[in-house]
């Protein structure tokens, strides 16, 4: 039997350094591609998949992440893993944000 998956952890922590200058003055997951950031195609995906609750890591321009996802993804219950103070990469970022992630598994993606 296949368990359903309903967490999601996003990272979005990156610095987006590569994308310059479209990151200079917002975090790399809010750049978008057809009309559309980055985070919500993500979003829009872990939906239909049936995810209900999302832990999503920040460290640049972090305010602007939650802001997007306080209106984004209402529906969605919304945990922030902050990284402000000292960005973990990938696999720190991870057991970071396991506190906040309470399902085995989990669904772990991208933000972009």
């Amino acid at each position: 039997m296949v368990k359903h998956v309903d967490t999601a952890m996003i990272m979005a922590a990156g610095k987006g350094t590569r994308m310059m200058p479209l990151t200079a003055d917002r975090p790399k997951p809010l750049i978008e591609v057809g009309g559309v950031a980055l985070i919500d195609h993500v979003l829009d995906h872990l939906r239909e998949a049936g995810v209900g609750k999302i832990v999503a890591n920040v460290h640049y321009l972090a305010e602007q992440i939650e802001q997007h996802l306080a209106a984004s993804a209402a529906d969605l219950d919304v945990r922030i893993s902050d990284e402000r103070a000292l960005l973990r990469d990938t696999g720190g970022g991870l057991v970071h944000a396991l506190p906040l992630i309470s399902d085995d598994p989990f669904i772990c993606v991208n933000a972009d």
